[in-house]
């Protein structure tokens, strides 16, 4: 199966990539959003191998470059198109488009590639499918009535005075 990542909607629509690419000075660092994206997507296919996935950015190939000698994932750039009517292109050239699967939230070019064949998941739900699952630890604030307790019960426990 091959799978086709529309680059920067991805890196926007998922909070964790966001953060990489907005700093507290509020500037913008794409380098840092797409880095964050390309080794979410190297560790995927580390546990799938069989897949071929690209990643299409609106940009050209000579400003950014994704320094892993190792990685399989192909990196495309629209060089003076969209990104978005690279990946219909991509999807139209296509022997079989219904064993493609765009990664996208922008609703036109759903239609789009949905049109040509193309299987669609919106930017959030294909994060959420790749992402191992994380722990959640619940802290609970305590009052002030509670907290003397736990320390009324230490007390006792130890037995200090």
């Amino acid at each position: 199966m091959k799978i086709i990542i529309d680059g920067y909607n991805l890196i926007w629509a998922v909070p964790e990539l966001r953060k990489k690419v907005l700093n507290e000075q509020r500037e913008i660092n794409l380098a840092e959003g797409r880095k964050g994206l390309l080794h979410l997507l190297d560790l995927y296919q580390g546990g799938h191998p069989k897949l071929e996935i690209t990643a299409v950015f609106d940009a050209k190939e000579e400003i950014f470059s994704y320094p892993s000698s190792s990685s399989k994932i192909k990196v495309l750039y629209s060089n003076g198109e969209t990104a978005d009517s690279l990946i219909k292109r991509i999807v139209e050239d296509e022997k079989n488009p219904k064993e493609t699967l765009v990664v996208t939230s922008d609703n036109e070019l759903k239609g789009r590639v949905k049109e040509k064949g193309a299987q669609v998941i919106g930017s959030l739900s294909f994060l959420k499918r790749i992402s191992p699952p994380k722990k959640r630890i619940y802290h609970k604030e305590l009052t002030g009535q509670q907290e003397n307790l736990i320390k009324e019960e230490l007390k006792r426990a130890y037995k200090i005075e």
